[in-house]
Order: structure tokens, then sequence, then C-alpha cells
């Protein structure tokens, strides 16, 4: 057999192969066979669609100029130019179609992150917290909060949440903080683009990058697992990064010093771009950059600051919670340092074990939308280490899915390095066309492994507990009333000043009870003890229902069944 045959029969069955996987996800979504709402993805099906990928990828490196597939896609491309001339005028003005396609997804997402809120798949933590901040912020009463502690900056140092709560006291609705936050995305996404322009230099693959930019895991799952205030920093971040990559430091730093205010660790990105930028213009330009030093140690301090002094002393003196997800290596940043030097090799094994027993897959699938092609500039890749390290070594399942709101500049290190690993390519003559199979690829991943979830597009019509929710709320006076809720119909109540989450770590923050509201939404069998102990202590009884939702109220209010 000849070898060219031997290429034909692997490439086929990488197609095959990736057929296949794209039509279980596809199946299981749609029918609800496997939702990752209430089930991981096993082992087992990890490695194959990993597998699936790694046969993807290679045979689209090694045939893609001669097979079908290739040549499909090829007349259908030039059917539509020859035939479309609404497309053809679209294209004479990119700018246009490009800034269209991304006002798309701000409307896309924003509706997205709608459907999920009336659906009760948004949740009382994060979103009726972060919902909570925004609103009473907006009324002056600067980081509010009282699901987790009594000032948000005892959670989370977030500045830039001043500036959402201007636009929300114009506009109050929840709608806004989709909505901008879905912009912010779609933002973020041209500057994608334009550094792609600016490094590769070719339209059709810039615009595909930034498409799969707004696709990628850890950017979709952002913007629609609720809502977190890292995501009003991604155009800081990623116009700094492109003013980095243009050599204007000075606005670079400006930039990452405001998206630092974002959330605590994105300083530890200004600190690994300064000191990447420093060692490549000391190596090749032999320039001693000062200004890049300062800036470092000016985004590692911050970071350091904030995690270690601000944040305690917004939380009374206790240390962030963020550090508990480390405490099997120290119990703060000083001991864990400390344990590390003193005894490494019992710290390496802590490590290893952690690895092996939960975030072993998480690289496999941050990686797989861009098919792993960012491994080539693993220099690159390098600006990202310490949310790589951090994810990957954290106890908190979320910042090993890839799917939530830790991955904001993992995400776009990863496209920064793509867009340099494709122009280290020897053969850079790459069209739109084969492109598409890993925009494809990047698409049904985004669909499969998160918060796109099809599943939703099919929810069952929640209107009459969506009224239930609304008409009691019209009997209360949210700034007095004290409730306590579950997750999903809690984060309808984030205007509530004083608004509680049934959860055992949580008990504590409440004072006094005036309504106890408990949903089956979500499966809540589990908190019918802290239900009971909550009704004998307070002297609670139902006051209203429906067959989803109760709500308790003290026995000196009017019954109501």
């Amino acid at each position: 057999m000849k070898f060219i045959s031997i290429i034909k029969i692997f490439v086929y069955l990488s197609y095959i192969v990736s057929f296949l996987s794209f039509l279980f996800l596809f199946y299981s979504n749609f029918l609800g066979v496997k939702n990752y709402f209430s089930q991981d993805l096993g082992f087992d099906t990890k490695i194959f669609y990993f597998v699936s990928a790694i046969l993807f990828f290679l045979g689209f490196i090694t045939y893609r100029r001669n097979n079908l597939w290739q040549k499909f896609l090829f007349f259908f491309v030039q059917f539509l130019r020859k035939h479309t001339n609404k497309l053809q005028k679209i294209q004479k003005n990119k700018t246009i179609l490009v800034l269209f396609v991304l006002f798309f997804f701000v409307l896309f997402y924003t509706c997205l992150s709608l459907l999920r809120y009336n659906s009760f798949q948004t949740h009382v933590f994060d979103f009726g917290l972060e919902h909570q901040v925004v609103h009473f912020t907006s009324k002056g009463e600067f980081f509010y909060s009282s699901i987790e502690v009594d000032n948000y900056l005892g959670d989370h140092i977030s500045f830039l949440i001043l500036p959402l709560s201007l636009i929300y006291k114009i506009f109050p609705s929840v709608i806004t903080i989709f909505f901008v936050q879905s912009l912010m995305l779609s933002i973020a996404a041209y500057g994608i683009y334009l550094i792609s322009i600016h490094v590769l230099r070719r339209f059709y693959i810039s615009f595909v990058i930034s498409l799969m930019y707004l696709l990628f895991l850890g950017n979709s799952g952002l913007v629609l697992f609720d809502y977190h205030p890292v995501a009003l920093g991604l155009p800081f971040l990623v116009f700094g990064t492109l003013f980095f990559i243009k050599k204007n430091y000075n606005l670079g730093i400006l930039l990452l010093i405001i998206a630092a205010l974002a959330k605590e660790e994105i300083g530890l990105y200004l600190f690994s771009i300064s000191l990447y930028h420093f060692i490549i213009d000391r190596l090749i330009y032999k320039k001693f950059n000062l200004k890049l030093i300062l800036s470092a140690i000016l985004g590692i301090g911050y970071s350091f600051f904030a995690l270690g002094i601000l944040i305690p002393y917004f939380r009374d003196g206790m240390s962030s919670d963020t550090l508990e997800r480390y405490s099997y290596l120290g119990t703060s940043i000083t001991s864990i340092i400390q344990n590390t030097f003193v005894d490494p090799f019992q710290t390496l094994k802590l490590i290893l074990n952690h690895i092996y027993t939960n975030s072993y897959i998480y690289l496999l699938i941050l990686f797989l939308p861009v098919m792993y092609l960012s491994f080539i500039r693993i220099d690159i890749l390098m600006l990202g280490a310490p949310f790589f390290i951090m994810n990957i070594l954290s106890t908190h399942h979320g910042q090993y899915s890839g799917i939530n709101q830790y991955d904001s500049v993992t995400s776009l290190v990863i496209f920064v390095s793509l867009i340099y690993s494709i122009k280290s390519l020897k053969n850079l003559k790459i069209k739109f066309i084969q492109i598409l199979p890993i925009l494809l690829l990047s698409f049904a991943s985004s669909l499969i492994f998160h918060k796109i979830n099809l599943t939703i597009l099919f929810y069952r019509d929640y209107s009459k507990e969506i009224q239930f929710i609304d008409d009691f709320k019209k009997t209360v006076e949210p700034e007095q009333v004290k409730i306590v809720t579950t997750g999903p119909v809690g984060s309808r109540f984030g205007d509530v000043k004083y608004l509680y989450y049934l959860e055992e770590q949580f008990l504590h923050r409440i004072k006094d009870v005036d309504y106890l509201i408990v949903d089956q939404i979500w499966s809540n069998f589990e908190k019918q003890d802290l239900v009971k102990n909550l009704v004998e202590k307070y002297n609670l009884e139902i006051y209203k229902k429906i067959p989803l939702i109760k709500i308790y109220a003290k026995k000196d209010k009017n019954i109501d069944q």
C-alpha cells in the first residue's frame, strides 16, 4: 500500500471519528442524556473527545488540500461568492462585517443570559450576590453585600463595579448587567481581531480567530455563568496586550492597570507580560527598560497586597476564601512558600496527587477548541503561567473545569499564542476555507462543554413561577425584609438588602428571618434538615406555595395557601 493511501485512510478516519463524537455530543445535549448541570462528563468520554481532536488535527495538517471535505467547502464558498451580491458588498468593507458580527454576539449572549435567568439556571451564588452589589452600589451603598461578607471587597477587589453601577442607576435591570457583560466580551474579541491583523495581516484568519475567541469555553462560559466583574476588565486586558505587542508600553501598562481593577489576581498578568517584554527587549534589542521592571513589580505587588491585606481588611481579619482553595499546601501565601522550600518533595507529592485525582483533564478541555496549536509558541503561553497554575492547583472544581469565569486571562494568552503559532508555521498560505474545520470544532466544543448547552433552548415554561415571585416581591419592602432562599429562586432577589443563602457555610450570616423561600427547581432535598431547623428556630410556617416553590413566613402572617 502506498504511503499516500495510508494518509487517505488516516484522514478519512479522523473525520469519521470527529463526526461521530460531534453526533454523540449533539445527541446528549439535545435529549438531555447527560447534562453538564447535573453530571460531569466521564473520563472515558473525555479521552474519546481528546483522541478525536488529535485525529482531526493530524488529518487536517497532513491531507488538507486533496480530500473531499475541503473541496466541498471550497465550492460552497465559491458559490456564495458568485451568487450573493450582498456578501460581496459586505466584504468590501471588512470593518463593518466584523463589527456587525460582534454586535450580533452581544445580542446573542445577552438573550441567552436572560433565557438562563428566566429558566432559573442562574443562582443566588453568584448572580444574586453580584446583582445585589451592583444594585446597592448604584444607590450609594458602595460594595454592600449580605450573603457572604458585609463588604464585597472582602470577597474580591473589583473596583470596576463602580462604572457599571452608574449605568445600572440609569437602566436598573438585570438586562443591563447581561448586556454590558456581553458587550465587554465582544469589544475584547475585536481586540483579538486587531492583534491577529497586526501579526498575521490576513483578514479571514483574523476574523475567524475573533469568532473562535467569542465561542471559546472560558469566555462564553464567563458571560453565561451568571455575571462576574472580571468580564468588565476583558477589553482592557486585550487592548493592553495589543499595545504591548506594538511596543507602546505606556498605554499598555495603563490599560492593564485598569484591567487589574476588575479582579485582584489580574495584576499577575501585568507582572508576567512586563517581565516577558523586558527579557525580549534585553536579549534582542539590548535595551534595559526600567519602566517594564517597575510595572512588573507594580503588578505582582498589587495582587499580593489585595490578597494579603485588602481582602482580609474588608473580611474582618479573615484570609481570602481564594487562599482556602490551596489549604492543602499551606494556610497562607507565606506558609505555602515556606512549605515549598522546607519540604519541596512533600509539596510536589501533594500537587501531583491533586492533579491526578482532580484537574488532570483541565488543559485537554481548555485547548481543544484551538486544536492544541497554541503549544507551538509555548513561550507566549508562559504569560498565563500564574493563572494556569492557580487553576490546576485549586481544590475548587470551577477553577479547573475550563468552563467558568476563571479563564479570562488564560483565554487571552491561548489566543495570542495561537496567532503567533500560525505565524510560525512554515507555510502561511492558509485560506479561510482551511480554517473552517477548526471554527466548526470550536463551535461544537462550546456547545458541548458548558452553558451554551442546547437544553436551555427547550426549557420548560416558568412564567407561573416568575409571576408568583414577582407578586410576592410587590408585597414586601426590599430594603427592610429579611429573606433566606435556596439557589435558583434566590437569583431573582438581588434587589433585596437582607438576602441570605440557605447553605451550611453561610448560616452564620442569618440573624433573623421574615421569609424562607425554598424551591425544587433544582434538587434541594439535601437541604430539608436546614429548612426544618430554620422553621423551628424562627417559628415559621407555609405562607404561600405553588408546586415548585414554597414560601415560609412568621406565624403572625396571614395564611394564604
